[in-house]
């Protein structure tokens, strides 16, 4: 077991990479936005305390590009659970356009993909 300074608990540390692979996608209902009035914010953080920060952004209507290419595994996992749980509570949508990168919505963003 292994002490979390952040969190003060202690913790099973295995030494492999996280599978980011079989996260649930949180569905959300979408609506067009009108051109001009949309806000996208880019964070990179190397803490778990900017989760609050990116949290605060996503409840003002903010769209996030998160990613988690400086933190390690098991804080990268932390953060993105704690955004979920933001993403659930606003009715928004997680979607991975890549590796360690998570783009959030709040309710009421559609992003268009080549499918559409």
């Amino acid at each position: 077991m292994k002490k979390d300074e952040i969190f003060d608990d202690e913790f099973e540390m295995e030494n492999k990479k996280m599978n980011f692979e079989n996260d649930i996608p949180v569905k959300a209902k979408e609506t067009p936005v009108t051109p001009g009035t949309l806000q996208m914010k880019v964070v990179r953080p190397k803490k778990l305390s900017e989760a609050t920060e990116i949290a605060d952004s996503l409840r003002a209507g903010q769209t996030i590009v998160l990613n988690l290419d400086d933190m390690t595994d098991i804080a990268a996992r932390r953060i993105l659970d704690y955004i979920a749980g933001v993403i659930y509570a606003i009715n928004g949508k997680i979607e991975r356009p890549a590796d360690r990168t998570f783009l959030l919505t709040p309710a009421g963003i559609k992003v268009a993909t080549q499918e559409d």
